[in-house]
This record gives structure tokens, C-alpha cells and sequence, in this order.
């Protein structure tokens, strides 16, 4: 069988006809039947592997492969698809599901452990295989395969065929995926414990086509088992469900995914697994406020998790602050509340981001002055009657350039601007003015935006280190989407203004000389390799050349030149008022200059620090506009219901969520009862996580049935009457089920309450109100009401007639 394998292509010539074609295809599908037959007939894991049903793959095995080599562009991909999901896929699920009913036996983890083996022989002897058919292809082309086993496998003299490069590519990725599978079953299946080659070979299939979502579903498979990789595995499945050619299974494992973090033992993962479906899903009803309510918890955990020295906690915040970046990178036609949402949380956290990178240098750098005996201006944080002593030890020389210092600041902060900046505005606990010495102190712990002073360099803290991948990645963000850099010059000034101060300091802190590495892609450049939307960032970085160093200091010195950049980039937007450089100074007034007719020296708001609050109160201030004429005309009406001469009125799901008011009303009249039917209960109980109005009814509804109201209450379980003469509809169909529910509901009322009340025969007692009638539905309903003698009324029609304005 090897030598037939070995030179099969030297017996089939390149012309094969399509009766050979035809009877590879026939041979192959009675072998497919058997095999499945087999499958279903197994009832151990042992009965997949006797000689018979291991020959039958061989013989199929063999087809698949002189397919491919008779005609490669019609047969490679149906062959290549077949000969994984018989011999390799459809096994392996078998034996996990049966190793699921009964632990597997040393023996039988053998027999699997050596087909997996098999199988990543297989494929890697098929992989390059179209390897070389790529190269021959397009000599140009540079793949690094290295993540492959290192095989000895003897080429096929195939005749190059007129395959195309996508053609070849989506194979080599199909492989590399399926290779990574195989990997993976190994650890599923406890015969190894190591998932480092399974992703090896997922991250190389990503490499052949970003575009593609199944290696990013792939990989979130693989980390979804792991605890501590929850932010990780979130991110590939909404990689994977954002891609150009997305995976369909990618959003149902994603909510599966967050409906089990939700109880997640880490606050963090917990609270944001709650909000992340309100971002990444369109929902149809979410109310501001259960948003607010989620963002302001995450936000909070957020903050302690960055003044955290946990290891991996700024990792998860990257992953975490990835996943919220590609909900906001997706294209749409307009922007809908969720993808707002996403916008308003990364301007928050980036905000966090720039508070705690402050905190960590202004406590640094004061460690460093003690550290380097130059305690005169940190002992002012202590004691200013310290101040006095300490300034007699000063040398004569120092006094002097002391002097010159202050003089040079003076040039500086009057040629600079006709504006005076207080730096204890940014970010800083104080609230009272400082004087000159204390401005000394802030500047020489570089936060003062106007300092020009030649400083000693800085050393970057270790906390530092951890925050600068998540602090470069949200400036990629802020380079993409230019529009929100212009909203936030106008309205959150002290933002840039607290950026201004940062990249200040980071000019001043030691840095290497990283010229030769200046398109190296970074971690968390990967994180978004291939998307379209990032292309402007990503245009002078090279994803081919070698990666990146790991040299801690040299690492820190990219990104702080990247981030630089970025403000360098951010200065050149148009910004005649906001964030500058000036001689080499980044600079970004905390307080906004208004107009001559509100006066020079009118102060902007106080930046919000979360941004998600901000964004939450416009969206309330805008409902609130759009309903208050609404408001006022609900204020000057009222209605009247005397010329009702119903008893009941039995409303359905719309009516009671989309007329609350209405219902209301009536109970306020003291006029008629309204009965409400358990299977209307029953239905907004469904209902209630996709609309807000019927949340909102339901709260109402058990308020009114706990304190207890005469005019409502819910239907009694003897309270239904079979119509007679009518043909009843399955269970199936929810929708008519649950009408002719509530018409039993009417229907008894109508019976067994008439005599009660001694009403006319033909004056009817129950009123059916609905909200939404619909064309048959309607008609139906109407004719099916005038039999049982109850009257049946839209909504809107009862509230027209009932409405009358006050004088």
C-alpha cells in the first residue's frame, strides 16, 4: 500500500478521463457508508479499531489521496474534507463520547493516541506537499512552516495543475487548522497535557488568511477550558465572529462561553461576561441604565485590576480591552447603541489607563529623588517647615543654578501661551493653588506640560512596564477612528491634557536606540493582524520580519516611541486650541477658551472619568427630549371610561406592556376589573430579557398583586371554558395557542359572571383589549369574540374614545 502511495502519480497521467474520476468518486462513497455504519455500530471505543474498519480507512485514505493527484482542481478540497472527516474527525468524536459513558482503558488510549499520531503524519506530508506546489507557484513567496514536526516525506512528481494561489492557500490553512485539532483531542482526551503545539499551529493557519474565522474559533475552543484565560478566549470567538469570512458556529459558543464565566469566581470576568452581550450582540431593548449599571462595575474591578501587581492581570486587560476594540472596528451603516457603548468604554478605559500610568511615575520619580539624596523638594509634600533648613545645606553652586531654573521657567511658561496651566488640575488629589516651589516639585517629578529644563533620565518603573502594551493599544484605537479624536478635543480636554503631561515624562525616561526595530510587530499588534480597519496603523509594521526582541528595556523603548508618535500624530489634527507641540513640548490646556461673549476665562466642565457615564447621560438627555412633548401632553389629558358598560377587560401581552398608562388609567377609574390570564403572564415571563417595556410591567403587575387592588388581578385556576365548535390549534403554534387561552379566559367570564351581574343578553360584560392585531389573526379573533358574546377592541381605538382634555 506505501508503494502505491510512493508512485501513484506516475501511473495516473495529468489527462485522466472522467470515467476514472467517476469511479474514484463511487469507490469512495461506498467506503464512506461502511465506515459510517461501522461508527454507529460501535459500542466501545475498541470496536473503531479492528483490522476491518482500520482497512476500510486505509482504502479511503488511499482514494482521497489519487483523487487529489487525478484532477487536484476539481478533486483536492471535496478529497481533503473527506478524508478528515472519515478517518480522523468522525473516530475521535466517537471514542470521546464513549470515553464520556465509560473511562477509557490504557489500550484504547493507546490505539487513539497512535491514529491522532498518524493522522498529523498524514497531514503533514499533505501540507508539504502543497508547500512546494506554492513555492513552484510564486518563488517570491516566504513561508515559515516552522511549526510543522520535522519529517522526512518523498514529494510526488505531480504535474503543476491550473490550481490558483487562493485555491492552495485555503488548503494549506484547512491543514494547519485540522493539525491543530488533532493536537488538541490529544489533551481533550488526557493523552497529553500540553496545548502549546495546538496553537502553534492555529496561529500558523491565521498566518496564511486573517480573514478566515475558524482558527480564531479554534483557539477560543482551545482556551475556553482554561479559567485564568477567560478575557482570552472571549476574544478569539469575537475575532472569529467579526471576520471577513466568519465562522457560524463562533456566536453560539460565545454565549455559551459567557454564560458560564458569568459565575466565574473573578469579579472582573464575572461583571464583564455580564456586560460584554450588550456590546458585541444588537439587542433590541436595553435600557440605559442596566448599561450604566454593568459598565460602572467592570470599570471599578478594571481599576483595581491595574493597581494590581498580579501576574497576568494587564494580559487579561488587554484581552479584555480587545474584545470591546473589535466590536467597535466592525463596519456598519450606522452606529447603533451598542457599538456606542464599545466607543464610550475604551474612551473610559484609556482614561483609567492614563490616571494610574500618572500615579505610577509621580510616586516613582519622588522615590527616586530620596533615593538619589535629593530630598529638599519631596520633604515639601511632608512638612513645609522643613523647607527652610533644608535650603541652608544647599551649596552656593546649587543656590545658583536653582535660580537659573526658575529663571528659565519663567521664559518658558510667558513665551509658550498667554494661558497660565495649574497642573494640580491634572489628576491630582489638590484642589487648592500651589505655589512656585510646589510647581518646582511637580515639574521635577515631570508632570508640568511647559517644562523645559534639561531633567535627568527617568527609569521606567515595572509597573509601567505592564501597563505600556494595553496604554500603546489604545492609542492604535484612538488612530482609527479619527472622529472620536475631534468629539473629545471639544468636549474632555483634561484627557489630553493628562496625555500631554505623560508623553512629557516619557521623553525624558532611558530609552534604547530602536531605529532597526521600528516595524516590528508587538504582541499586541497581533491581536489585530489582518483587520481592515487597523491597516493605517499597521502600514510600517512588517509582519514577516523576525519578532520582536525580549529585552524588557528594549520593548519599553518601542512603544514609547510608538506612543510619541501617536502624539505627534495627535497634534497634527487640527488642533489650533488643544493638544500642541511647542519647541519640543507636548502641551494641551486643561481649560478651554470660550468665546468673547461668554467671556475669556470661562472654565470647561470637569472631565467625567468614566466614560460610559457620559455617554449613558446624553443617551438619557436625548429620550428625554424626544418624549417630553409626549409627557406634556400625557399631563394635560385625561380619560374618561363612564360610557363603559363592560365588567372584565382582558387584556393580552401588548396591550399590557406597550399601554401600560391605558390600564392604569382604567384601574384608576374604579370602573371595570381587569383580569389578567396566567398564559399572558406566562409569556411576558419569556419575554422579559428581550424588552424593557414588558420588564417594566411585570415589576408593576407584581407590585399591584402583592399590595393587593380589587380593579386587577390574575386569572384563577378554574377561571377557562372550552369554546365549543372550534377546531383548536397544536401547541406548536405559540401564537394562536396563546389566543385561544385567553379566549377561554373571556369566555368563562362571559358564562358564569352574567347572571352575577344581571346584565342584557346581548349587552356584552367582557371586553378583550389587544395592542397589535394583525390582518387574518384579526378577523379571526373578531368573529371568534361575536360567537362567545365578548367585544374585542384595539388599544389605541379604546384610548381615542376614551381620551378627553382638561380645560
Amino acid at each position: 500500500m506505501a508503494d502505491k502511495n510512493l508512485n501513484l502519480k506516475a501511473r495516473v497521467p495529468s489527462s485522466t478521463s472522467n470515467d476514472t474520476i467517476k469511479k474514484l468518486i463511487y469507490s469512495a462513497s461506498i467506503l464512506v457508508k461502511q465506515l459510517d455504519s461501522a461508527v454507529v455500530k460501535a459500542k466501545a471505543c475498541r470496536d473503531l479499531f479492528t483490522p476491518e474498519v482500520i482497512e476500510l480507512r486505509s482504502q479511503l485514505s488511499y482514494l482521497c489521496v489519487k483523487s487529489m493527484g487525478a484532477d487536484p482542481l476539481q478533486c483536492r478540497r471535496r478529497a481533503e474534507e473527506l478524508l478528515w472527516k472519515k478517518c480522523y474527525y468522525d473516530v475521535i468524536t466517537s471514542a470521546k463520547i464513549n470515553g464520556k459513558k465509560s473511562p477509557l482503558s490504557s489500550m484504547e488510549k493507546l490505539f487513539i493516541g497512535n491514529h491522532i499520531e498518524a493522522g498529523i503524519v498524514k497531514f503533514t506530508e499533505l501540507m508539504q506537499d502543497v508547500w512546494r506546489r506554492l513555492e513552484d507557484m510564486d518563488p517570491s513567496l516566504k513561508l515559515q512552516l516552522n511549526v510543522l514536526p520535522l519529517l522526512e516525506v518523498k514529494y510526488q512528481n505531480y504535474e503543476l495543475s491550473k490550481e490558483t494561489r487562493e485555491d492552495l492557500m485555503e488548503s494549506a490553512q484547512k491543514i494547519l487548522v485540522w493539525l491543530g485539532d488533532l493536537s488538541r483531542y490529544r489533551n481533550d482526551l488526557e493523552i497529553s497535557n500540553s496545548v502549546i503545539t495546538s496553537e502553534r499551529f492555529y496561529h500558523q493557519a491565521i498566518l496564511f488568511n486573517s480573514n478566515t474565522g475558524l482558527p480564531y474559533n479554534q483557539l477560543g475552543t482551545l482556551t475556553s477550558h482554561d479559567p485564568s484565560r477567560g478575557f482570552e478566549s472571549i476574544f478569539y470567538y469575537t475575532r472569529s465572529m467579526k471576520a471577513s469570512k466568519n465562522f457560524p458556529g463562533a456566536e453560539p459558543n460565545l454565549k455559551a462561553l459567557l454564560a458560564r464565566l458569568v459565575t466565574n469566581e473573578d469579579k472582573l470576568i464575572s461583571a464583564f461576561s455580564q456586560l460584554f452581550p450588550k456590546l458585541v450582540f444588537v439587542v433590541k431593548e436595553d435600557t440605559t441604565f442596566e448599561v450604566s449599571q454593568l459598565c460602572q462595575v467592570t470599570l471599578g474591578e478594571i481599576q483595581k485590576r491595574l493597581g494590581s501587581s498580579e501576574n497576568g492581570s494587564c494580559n487579561q486587560l488587554m484581552d479584555l480591552a480587545s474584545s470591546v476594540m473589535m466590536c467597535t472596528l466592525t463596519p456598519t451603516f450606522a452606529t447603533n447603541n451598542s457599538q456606542t457603548a464599545a466607543i464610550a468604554f475604551c474612551c473610559s478605559l484609556f482614561a483609567h489607563v492614563l490616571n494610574r500610568v500618572q500615579e505610577i511615575f509621580h510616586m516613582t520619580s519622588r522615590d527616586a529623588s530620596y533615593a538619589n539624596g535629593n530630598q529638599a523638594h519631596d520633604l515639601k509634600y511632608l512638612d513645609p517647615n522643613a523647607k527652610e533648613e533644608m535650603v541652608d545645606e544647599l551649596s552656593d553652586e546649587e543656590e545658583e543654578e536653582s535660580k537659573r531654573a526658575k529663571l528659565r521657567r519663567r521664559k518658558v511658561a510667558s513665551g509658550s501661551s498667554d494661558q497660565e496651566f495649574s497642573e494640580e488640575e491634572l489628576f491630582l488629589d489638590s484642589n487648592s493653588e500651589q505655589e512656585s516651589e510646589d510647581d518646582e516639585v511637580l515639574s521635577d517629578s515631570g508632570f508640568h506640560s511647559a517644562e523645559a529644563k534639561v531633567e535627568p533620565l527617568l527609569e521606567i518603573p515595572h509597573e509601567a512596564t505592564r501597563i505600556l502594551p494595553i496604554f500603546k493599544l489604545l492609542t492604535d484605537w484612538f488612530r482609527v477612528n479619527v472622529e472620536i479624536v475631534q468629539v473629545s478635543n471639544q468636549t474632555i480636554r483634561k484627557i489630553w491634557s493628562t496625555l500631554a503631561d505623560i508623553l512629557n515624562v516619557f521623553k525624558r525616561c532611558q530609552r534604547e536606540i530602536v531605529t532597526h526595530h521600528g516595524t516590528v510587530p508587538l504582541e499586541e499588534d497581533w491581536k489585530f493582524y489582518g483587520v481592515n480597519s487597523m491597516s493605517l496603523v499597521h502600514a510600517q509594521i512588517d509582519f514577516e520580519s523576525p519578532p520582536a526582541p525580549s529585552d524588557v528595556l528594549i520593548l519599553n523603548s518601542i512603544r514609547i516611541e510608538r506612543i510619541l508618535q501617536f502624539g505627534n500624530w495627535l497634534a497634527s489634527q487640527d488642533n489650533e486650541k488643544g493638544f500642541q507641540v511647542v519647541n519640543g513640548i507636548y502641551t494641551c490646556p486643561a481649560e478651554a477658551v470660550g468665546d468673547k461673549s461668554e467671556g475669556s476665562g470661562a472654565k470647561a466642565d470637569l472631565v467625567m472619568r468614566n466614560m460610559a457615564h457620559l455617554w449613558l447621560k446624553s443617551e438619557v438627555q436625548e429620550l428625554e427630549r424626544r418624549l417630553s412633548p409626549q409627557q406634556k401632553r400625557k399631563k394635560k389629558t385625561s380619560f374618561d371610561f363612564s360610557g363603559l358598560s363592560y365588567v372584565y377587560l382582558v387584556p393580552d401581552v401588548s396591550a399590557l406592556s406597550n399601554f401600560t398608562y391605558l390600564i392604569k388609567q382604567v384601574i384608576k377609574s374604579q370602573k371595570l376589573i381587569i383580569v389578567v390570564p396566567d398564559i399572558v403572564i406566562s409569556e411576558m415571563d419569556q419575554l422579559k430579557r428581550e424588552s424593557a417595556p414588558v420588564r417594566e410591567c411585570i415589576r408593576w403587575l407584581e407590585s399591584c398583586f402583592r399590595t393587593g387592588n380589587r380593579f386587577i388581578r390574575a386569572q384563577r385556576q378554574n377561571e377557562h371554558q372550552v369554546i365549543p365548535l372550534l377546531t383548536y390549534p397544536k401547541r406548536k403554534d405559540k401564537a394562536h395557542w396563546t389566543l385561544f387561552q385567553i379566549l377561554e379566559c373571556c369566555h368563562y367570564l362571559d358564562t358564569n359572571q352574567r347572571n352575577v351581574y344581571k346584565t342584557s343578553q346581548n349587552s356584552p360584560i367582557v371586553l378583550f383589549l389587544t395592542g397589535d392585531p394583525v390582518g387574518e389573526t384579526e378577523q379571526q379573533t373578531r368573529a371568534i369574540c361575536n360567537s362567545i358574546g365578548v367585544e374585542y377592541k384595539f388599544a389605541d381605538s379604546l384610548m381615542r374614545k376614551s381620551k378627553t382634555k382638561k380645560r
